[in-house]
């Protein structure tokens, strides 16, 4: 038999090989690219998870979170009067803020169950307030004020009232601004001023400032934002914590949390301003508490709002409390008069 050159076995199957069909060349490029991707993947995933490693896991912001995430604290602040304590000895004493006065009808069998005790747990300070004129008051004495002969109705020492209150536990402050609504020709004079005394305030220890005047609009909210970003990057207030009072109209009102979070407001907490508004003549501060309530629910627990509350020409502190507490509001802070 014949025998075949090696030569010829090579030429032999090289001209009867069997061509690859398209199927086969499309599924060794699918593998091929599907193994890519799976080392793409691997090497990706390593990386990224290194650089979880050495990232502070405080910075990376929730998904579930209101836009506006400034510190928050949570309280039910009793309101009490701005003054220095005193005992008979002439030391100063911190005020008792838990416990209601003892009730004194005793023996009268016709009196109603007295409610439960409301659980304050902080204090409330009304440092400026509105006067009729549109002007403000200072409600204590301030050094900074009588070197630019500016008036206050009080004698009170801040230092040593807030050191009083402190042993106490939280203090809240409430400050009324007038520069918002100044003309052009004082705005940055009363502005300056303003910040002077707010970081003087913050300087003897106070733990927030609660801050009223500012317009609730889209230019008021970005006002507030530059004034607040202002006064924390002062070494005096850079600890404090700051809330800006909304009115509720803009709080009542379908575009209030496009406004809120179009105001780029990071550091500060929001509160309902049910403090410094106008109730009708024919209508009690608890209806009208409850109306609004009513209409801002949805803001109110979206944002978690502080409730400010004082409305009323005589208000029943107190009553206005209880009544928030009943509609699940428990982020409350008294302001007097």
């Amino acid at each position: 038999m014949a025998t075949i050159s090696t030569g010829r076995r090579r030429a032999y199957r090289h001209r009867h090989k069997k061509p690859m069909n398209g199927w086969a060349k499309y599924a060794i490029a699918v593998t091929v690219a599907a193994l890519l991707i799976f080392v793409f993947a691997v090497a990706l995933g390593s990386k990224l998870g290194e650089i979880a490693d050495n990232t502070d896991s405080t910075t990376v912001p929730s998904t579930t979170a209101p836009t506006t995430a400034p510190k928050m604290p949570v309280i039910l602040a009793k309101a009490h009067p701005l003054a220095v304590p005193t005992q008979s000895d002439g030391t100063t004493d911190a005020p008792e803020t838990t416990t209601p006065p003892e009730d004194t009808t005793a023996g009268d069998v016709t009196t109603a169950p007295s409610e439960p005790e409301i659980s304050y747990n902080a204090i409330s300070l009304l440092l400026r307030s509105f006067a009729e004129d549109g002007s403000a008051m200072l409600h204590y004495s301030s050094p900074l004020a009588l070197k630019y002969s500016l008036a206050s109705d009080s004698e009170v020492d801040l230092e040593k009232a807030l050191s009083a209150f402190a042993n106490e536990g939280y203090v809240s402050g409430v400050f009324a601004l007038t520069f918002p609504s100044a003309s052009s020709a004082e705005k940055n004079l009363s502005r300056e001023y303003e910040l002077s005394l707010l970081c003087e305030i913050a300087s003897h220890g106070i733990d927030e400032i609660v801050l009223l005047g500012f317009p609730s609009t889209p230019n008021g909210l970005a006002e507030a934002n530059a004034f607040i970003l202002e006064l924390l990057s002062r070494e005096e207030a850079a600890s404090l914590a700051v809330g800006i009072a909304l009115d509720h109209e803009l709080l009542e009102s379908d575009n209030a949390k496009t406004v809120i979070r179009e105001s780029g407001i990071t550091k500060a907490f929001l509160a309902l301003d049910l403090y410094s508004v106008y109730v009708p003549e024919l209508m009690s501060a608890e209806d009208f508490i409850k109306n609004k309530l009513d209409k801002c629910a949805d803001t109110l627990s979206t944002y978690n709002l502080r409730l400010l509350l004082g409305c009323g020409k005589a208000p029943n502190l107190e009553s206005q409390v209880r009544l928030a507490l009943q509609n699940n509001i428990y982020n409350i802070q008294e302001v007097g008069k």
